[in-house]
């Protein structure tokens, strides 16, 4: 803390610390990669200024951006990295479902058979 104002200088780092030590604390608590958050605060504003630039060459047309397969790939794997956890939870919830299902079916068929 003391670092901080000692930084800037003024009240700004410190609230800035406190800022993220509680997003950080609520990343830790909801079981969030937090060197994952850093990596992507760290390469997000190059991402964002390369999509910028990207987007200023094509006229602002949105069409040349999602057109290219690459852009394409960075976002399926940004929608899956988003919200993949639980589109597998999900998914292997049913599967769970299903099999559970499935065994007491065939084990009402088997006791059936048992009785023939």
């Amino acid at each position: 803390m003391f670092g901080s104002f000692g930084l800037v200088g003024n009240m700004s780092g410190p609230v800035t610390v406190l800022v993220f030590s509680g997003v950080g604390w609520l990343f830790r608590r909801y079981n969030y990669s937090v060197p994952a958050v850093v990596i992507g605060i760290l390469l997000g504003s190059m991402a964002e200024s390369s999509l910028l630039h990207s987007f200023q060459i094509s006229g602002t047309e949105l069409s040349y951006i999602l057109d290219r397969p690459v852009t394409m790939g960075i976002i399926a794997l940004l929608l899956f990295s988003l919200f993949g956890s639980k589109l597998l939870r999900v998914l292997k919830a049913r599967c769970v479902a299903k099999l559970k299902r499935f065994a007491v079916v065939r084990a009402k068929a088997h006791v059936g058979l048992g009785a023939c």
